[in-house]
């Protein structure tokens, strides 16, 4: 074990999205997968890119009095996006579902470049976004 995976996968346990997204082109619909983290701390953000690669980037989150502050956000996807997943899989306790439902939505809808995937793969995609999406809610849901 690594005691930086450890780290980073306990890091994305609390600070950590498995992400997925619709992009509109010419071409039609493609629905991107990935994993973020955000936090106002930058040294941690940049721990995680060195580890596994992505990017990090600023943005402005606004709070409801209308005033803001800078968050950094650290964003991957495609092989390192999925070395990530695997690495960190065994070390999470809270986000472990979504980690292996990433792992099987990419390994079983995977698109060699140049080969588009086949419409069967791309309904897949979305059942496996899906599953995420009810993962992902509060759950606090309801309470208070």
């Amino acid at each position: 074990m690594s005691v930086e995976v450890a780290w980073a996968a306990g890091f994305f346990d609390g600070e950590g999205c498995v992400l997925y997204y619709i992009n509109q082109w010419w071409r039609g619909e493609r629905l991107t997968f990935g994993l973020s983290a955000s936090n106002c701390d930058r040294r941690a953000l940049d721990e995680m890119q060195m580890l596994f690669g992505g990017r990090v980037r600023v943005a402005r989150h606004i709070k409801g009095d209308g005033k803001g502050y800078a968050v950094g956000i650290w964003e991957v996807t495609g092989q390192d996006a999925v070395n990530a997943a695997r690495k960190m899989l065994p070390y999470c306790k809270l986000k472990q579902s979504q980690l292996q439902l990433y792992i099987d939505a990419v390994e079983e809808t995977v698109s060699v470049r140049g080969i588009h995937i086949t419409e069967e793969q791309r309904e897949l995609r979305y059942v496996y976004a899906d599953a995420i999406k009810k993962l992902r809610r509060p759950q606090w849901e309801g309470v208070g």
